[in-house]
């Protein structure tokens, strides 16, 4: 029986070769569209379940409100660990992951003799050995009981022993890094999974005289505890203690300004406040968005299947009258109908198999990540294909099936259902109305997403971003900094050269208290801090905006704050007033100098905060102004002078306004993503569109005639229809304005700055469904509105 539905489907795609066509394209479309975001979702909510018991893995964060600010952070003090464990002693084990952020040199040694140098910007971490304990590990080489317990060990991926050391035994070699630092390495694991907010392969043994100190008062987001509980332990037994906890090591006034609590090792890669090792979160309500936009390209596909189908029930009717005749029931015909879509939707999954293949690759570079299609190795994606199989064959075939059907057979056979032409087209029209609302609420949310990123890049942050070089620096030293800049400065095509501890703008802030001394009352709030040299200012162009700049012999006497500063203070109206003033930062006391202009230093995600500038040789990067008619001759210049000053490091740099860009790398892609999906549903609603209109026409083919016969021109006819459909987009408008504008509102609430959704934006949206709808209308209407009449109306 399946093999005769089967047979009998094929010979009626190929009776009709242009409706099976468009049904097979959209439906494929639609298909590659629901497959590539189930496997984006698949992956994200991936993350970290390989660990082996994870249910019991915890991050210890910290919230902190200070002077009305939530300040949120997954770091802790450096002695925290260890007195956690001997506080806690029914917490089953206990590690410090100490991130290192900054971009580390690796030296090996080979066998040959040769000396091979690394430089890694990410993926380095000081870790303890219960690390192990905690978190799952293929173990390649090595003893993971033992791997870490001496000083001055490593563990690597395979990926990283394979790169240093290629075919030789990595284990017992040595590796140098940042000049004079040795490691051995005892151990070698697989590769992290590209799904992990732990994406370390360089695992050194963490020394407390090294890299930490018993200061309670530092925090660093790079500094992160993780714990693994007992099966039964309650996580809550353990966070009412932390309170306490603090009190017993902290200042008692500042402990009671800070919440710790035990994050669930898998709701790290969705919480957006706390951040990752992995450096992205995504929300759990950005994923159920995503999932959202691959059901409607499922249920627009669905829809341009009916339309298509119903289009061509007058053409099949006599087939129908001649079945009913021999002797079919309606539910074999609907039995029959059902199998027919069936065997379009595997021929649409076959397709849209090989296209996501394409697809998969060419997201890559999007994505940032590779996602893999394994039809059989995988068994989540032939259900996922197998319940598609079986949702949309019902939800698509049911209604045409049902309509076909449900011909009279006398009526069918004498060629009478064409006076039919309003029976059922409300629910066809509806449908295309939803269509229409769909790919409008896309289009709205489209522009908004493209609007915002347009305004990020152009928004004035304060500073020129333009022509500006930065250069991690490898070591604070004084007298190689005077060296470095000396010789840059000494080219033509370099305008300025400028050290700070993170440029104008980075992802890497430093926060303090401060204590501001006005007369007899002490302020006291929070503030972003930047170590700089005395070209700052001028090679970023900030505005000084009272007082004066810093010389080379300031080193700590002064400090330079921003205008949200002194408005904080209460000087906003009296900048000249706050000069003079003195500001304590990390227990360092000196006068206020001068005032800039306000700036970002970091995104745009962030309100402006006040911002103090400090004289301090902690220099991790410098800031090149060049000129940009000679950028070649430059870059040469920078690397020149690096490579004199330091040539055991690898050189490296990026533009300024590349690192600001990165800042926005996410809403980057959502938006790439989203214009392939509306693409997408846009075209396949066209396909659902023309459908609908195929039906109009063949349907109305002697009413069209008689017109004609009877004087109506081609503007006549072509209105005839186009105005069915303008009252139909404006429907549609209607109800997807509303939607696209809240979830719209709700995406922009998470940035400082934003766009306003003004009604130019729906206005575009609305005009841009027009034109679609024209285009596709227009074509079909046109032909119709050519044909001559005495064809029409011959038999008549």
């Amino acid at each position: 029986m399946f093999k005769n539905f089967f047979k009998l489907s094929l010979r009626s795609m190929a009776r009709n070769k242009i409706h099976a066509l468009i049904n097979v394209a959209g439906l494929s479309l639609g298909i590659v569209g629901a497959l590539v975001i189930f496997l984006i979702i698949r992956f994200e909510l991936g993350f970290d379940v390989y660990h082996r018991e994870a249910d019991r893995i915890y991050r210890l964060v910290r919230t902190s409100n200070e002077f009305g600010k939530t300040m949120h952070t997954p770091g802790v003090p450096y002695p925290l660990p260890h007195a956690l464990r001997n506080d806690f002693p029914e917490i089953e084990h206990v590690a410090i992951v100490d991130a290192n952020f900054t971009p580390s040199v690796f030296a090996v040694t080979r066998s040959d003799g040769t000396i091979a140098k690394f430089k890694e910007e990410k993926g380095v971490a000081f870790i303890d050995p219960a690390y192990f304990k905690i978190f799952s590990q293929q173990w390649l080489a090595g003893d993971p009981e033992r791997a870490l317990s001496a000083p001055h060990s490593i563990v690597i991926s395979k990926g990283i022993a394979e790169k240093f050391f290629g075919q030789e035994d990595p284990i017992g070699k040595r590796i140098t890094y940042d000049r004079n630092h040795e490691v051995q390495v005892t151990g070698v694991v697989a590769d992290v999974p590209p799904n992990s907010d732990l994406p370390f392969n360089l695992l050194i043994a963490y020394d407390h005289k090294e890299r930490g100190n018993d200061n309670w008062g530092s925090v660093s987001s790079a500094t992160q505890c993780y714990l693994k509980l007992p099966a039964r332990l309650d996580p809550k037994q353990i966070e009412s203690r932390l309170g306490a906890f603090l009190v017993k090591y902290q200042k008692e006034d500042e402990a009671k300004t800070v919440t710790m609590s035990l994050q669930p090792l898998r709701d790290l890669h969705f919480d957006t406040h706390f951040g990752t090792f992995g450096g992205r979160t995504v929300a759990k309500s950005t994923l159920l968005a995503l999932g959202m936009i691959g059901v409607l390209l499922l249920i627009t596909a669905c829809i341009n299947f009916v339309n298509l189908n119903t289009a061509l029930a007058v053409r099949r009717s006599k087939e129908v009258g001649v079945r009913k005749v021999l002797g079919s029931t309606r539910p074999q015909l609907v039995l029959h109908f059902l199998a027919e879509t069936a065997t379009v939707m595997l021929l649409a999954i076959v397709i849209s198999l090989a296209l996501a293949e394409i697809v998969l690759v060419q997201l890559q570079p999007l994505l940032g990540y590779r996602l893999e299609l394994h039809l059989f190795g995988d068994a989540a994606i032939p259900i996922f294909l197998l319940a598609l199989l079986v949702l949309v064959t019902i939800s698509a075939g049911f209604y045409p099936a049902l309509h076909l059907s449900g011909f009279n057979a006398s009526a069918a056979l004498r060629n009478k259902l064409s006076s039919r032409y309003s029976e059922g087209l409300p629910l066809r029209k509806g449908l295309v109305l939803v269509q229409f609302a769909i790919s409008q609420a896309l289009i709205i949310c489209t522009i908004v997403i493209s609007s915002q990123i347009a305004y990020f890049q152009k928004a004035d942050m304060g500073f020129n971003r333009e022509a500006i070089v930065e250069v991690e620096l490898p070591a604070n030293e004084r007298e190689k900094l005077v060296r470095l800049k000396n010789q840059l400065v000494q080219h033509t095509a370099i305008k300025y050269a400028s050290f700070s501890n993170s440029g104008a703008a980075s992802g890497n802030v430093w926060t303090s208290n401060y204590s501001l001394r006005d007369s007899s009352e002490v302020k006291e709030g929070r503030t972003h801090v930047k170590f700089i040299d005395e070209n700052f200012i001028a090679t970023y162009e900030l505005k000084l905006l009272a007082g004066e700049g810093l010389a080379a012999t300031d080193t700590l006497k002064k400090y330079i704050v921003n205008r949200t500063f002194a408005e904080e203070t209460g000087y906003g109206d009296n900048l000249d007033g706050l000069l003079g003033k003195y500001v304590q930062i990390w227990g360092r006391e000196a006068p206020i100098a001068g005032v800039v202009s306000d700036f970002n230093t970091s995104s745009l995600h962030q309100k402006l905060e006040p911002v103090v500038l400090s004289m301090r040789h902690n220099y991790w990067q410098a800031g090149i102004k060049i000129d940009l008619q000679n950028t070649k001759s430059a870059l040469a210049a920078i690397e020149q002078a690096w490579s004199s000053v330091y040539p055991e490091y690898v050189f490296g740099y990026t533009f300024l306004d590349e690192t600001i860009a990165k800042f926005y790398e996410d809403e980057q892609k959502t938006a790439r993503l989203m214009n392939i999906f509306t693409v997408v549903a846009i075209f396949i609603g066209c396909l659902g569109l023309f459908g609908l209109v195929s039906y109009m026409t063949a349907q109305r083919t002697k009413e069209i005639g008689i017109r004609k016969v009877l004087g109506a021109n081609l503007a006549n006819i072509l209105a005839m229809f186009l105005k069915e459909f303008a009252f139909l987009i404006l429907l549609a408008f209607v109800v997807a304005a509303p939607v696209a504008y809240y979830f719209m509102q709700t995406w922009l609430a998470d940035f400082a700055y934003r766009i306003e959704l003004g009604g130019g934006i729906f206005l575009l949206a609305l005009l841009a469904a027009f034109a679609i709808a024209l285009i596709t209308v227009g074509y079909k209407s046109l032909r119709a509105a050519l044909a001559n009449p005495v064809e029409a109306l011959r038999y008549e």
